[in-house]
């Protein structure tokens, strides 16, 4: 089962890791393998960084979407989608009166 697993592991992702692999062996034989280093470093630290932030943005947007807000949802018209009426659904009723 684990041969099974890391053969799929590796036909997967086998297309993705040629080219750093050779890209690698290059940078070897020119003998500028700290310069590939540096790269691979630099991508990951920019990765962590976009992570960090987007991270940050959704954490912002989630608590103000989170929020109690004290409007309230007024239409008029037929109910076509059947919502079923606001005393219905408010779980917090009681504890507001």
């Amino acid at each position: 089962m684990i041969v099974l697993t890391v053969l799929l592991v590796l036909l997967l992702l086998g297309g993705n890791l040629i080219r750093p692999y050779t890209d690698w062996f290059w940078f070897r034989q020119v003998q500028y393998s700290g310069v590939f280093l540096r790269i691979i470093i630099t991508k990951l630290w920019v990765g962590v960084a976009a992570a960090a932030f987007l991270f940050g943005l959704l954490w912002i947007n989630l608590r103000i979407a989170c929020r109690r807000t004290r409007t309230t949802l007024v239409y008029s018209g037929r109910n076509l989608l059947a919502i079923p009426e606001r005393h219905l659904m408010d779980v917090n009723r009681e504890s507001r009166t």
